[in-house]
């Protein structure tokens, strides 16, 4: 017996469709659903705003295997306006066409099951499909996290309430604003995220895939906003996170470099080598950020500020590129050069080597310690037990494959 699946979608969207003349409606739900769950799961939309949200066509076609059926469905989302999309397709950019809601339906979320047996039975076996591909080497922590991993779905949705409670209070001061209705669609589109996360958790919607572009492990968790690991169901559970991750794995990389490379500066190298090696890069780079601008900002922040400068185009967020030009000129430099193609490149350098370090050897080791772990990508969630044995093999690891050790954060995850 095929159990039946949830699907989410805004309740103006669900309106309006029930107005429509059209016979398949459970595939206009899993249309709408997925243009929901792309921009959670792939985290392609975190600002929140209304933007257009690239779906693969075959994300689609997995489900509704008739091409026809889909295309007839798409057409009449866009036809009554219900859907927009950018119609913007590349193959060899690998740019799909994007979608997102009209403003006007912008609404909370709800639960939709579908009665369908073949629909139903197809979400499933695609899901299991995707988990059974990951290897054998990932099996412990892949079965770990199935077996186990869950949420307090109550506890979370009275948060998450509360949370959309207080943001829609705070936006009194703007009603008479322009911006009123931005940062309403702003505030609906995360409290709907935050709903869809943990709502997938609960509806036992559990998966774990290797990224094969980056080689990351992609699971609930690791698209799970940090305020809801509160409501992780395990007790005792510890977060060992590599402290400024990513300007530590530039780091790697660049020192790597050096013999060969005789485009970095090695007096400047060795001063970025010992702000990110000591876990102090963001901290050094926010008070460089005051001395220039005179503006004060916070650690994540700052933090946002270096992802825009590692992962942006090379013409966006000039005046952030520059102060960081004053303090690295020849690190910029080489940054610049390594996306001057194809920018989103240099992200995936990046992680590859992350993932290589954090997942096929770390976690490798923690196996074998028969340690069990749930991953996110550079850190690890774990029993209060396995702490010093987890930082042991990871400064071994690290120290045995780059001939240095990244500072590390611990912290309990409080309930």
């Amino acid at each position: 017996m095929t159990t039946k699946v949830k699907r989410y979608i805004p309740y103006l969207v669900y309106d309006a469709i029930q107005k429509l003349n059209f016979r398949n409606k459970e595939h206009l739900y899993i249309i709408c659903d997925m243009i929901n769950r792309v921009s959670i799961f792939k985290k392609e939309e975190t600002n929140y705003s209304n933007n257009f949200i690239d779906v693969p066509s075959y994300y689609f076609r997995d489900i509704i295997t008739k091409y026809s059926s889909y295309d007839d469905a798409i057409t009449l989302l866009k036809e009554n306006k219900i859907i927009l999309c950018d119609n913007i397709y590349s193959k060899n950019s690998g740019k799909s066409l994007g979608y997102k809601f009209d403003d006007k339906y912008i609404s909370k979320l709800i639960s939709v099951e579908i009665d369908s047996k073949p629909l139903s039975k197809k979400i499933i076996n695609n899901k299991n499909t995707r988990n059974n591909l990951v290897a054998d080497s990932y099996k412990p922590a892949k079965e770990y996290f199935l077996n186990t991993f869950g949420i307090d779905y109550e506890s979370a949705l009275r948060y998450i309430d509360g949370w959309y409670d207080s943001s829609i209070l705070s936006l009194n001061s703007l009603l008479c604003s322009d911006n009123f209705h931005k940062e309403w669609i702003k505030i609906v589109n995360k409290y709907n995220q935050l709903i869809m996360s943990i709502s997938a958790i609960n509806d036992n919607y559990l998966f774990f895939k290797k990224n094969q572009t980056n080689g990351r492990i992609d699971t609930n968790l690791t698209s799970l906003k940090g305020e809801l690991k509160q409501f992780i169901v395990k007790e005792n559970l510890y977060q060992i996170d590599i402290i400024n991750s990513q300007p530590f794995i530039l780091t790697l990389l660049l020192n790597s470099l050096l013999c060969s490379d005789n485009l970095i500066d090695k007096k400047e190298l060795i001063r970025y080598t010992e702000w990110t090696s000591a876990g102090i890069f963001y901290e050094r780079f926010e008070q460089e950020y005051f001395n220039k601008t005179s503006k004060v900002l916070n650690r994540k922040q700052i933090k946002n500020i270096m992802f825009c400068i590692f992962y942006s185009k090379n013409t966006s967020y000039l005046k952030e590129k520059n102060i960081f030009k004053t303090i690295f000129p020849t690190i910029m430099k080489w940054i610049n050069e390594q996306k001057k193609d194809k920018h989103n490149e240099f992200a995936i350098k990046l992680q590859k080597i992350e993932s290589k370090i954090c997942i096929d050897i770390i976690c490798d080791e923690l196996n074998k310690e028969n340690i069990k772990y749930y991953t996110i990508h550079d850190a690890w969630l774990i029993d209060e037990k396995d702490i010093k044995q987890t930082e042991k093999i990871i400064y071994k690891m690290f120290y045995k494959h780059f001939y240095r050790r990244p500072e590390l954060k611990i912290e309990k995850i409080k309930k």
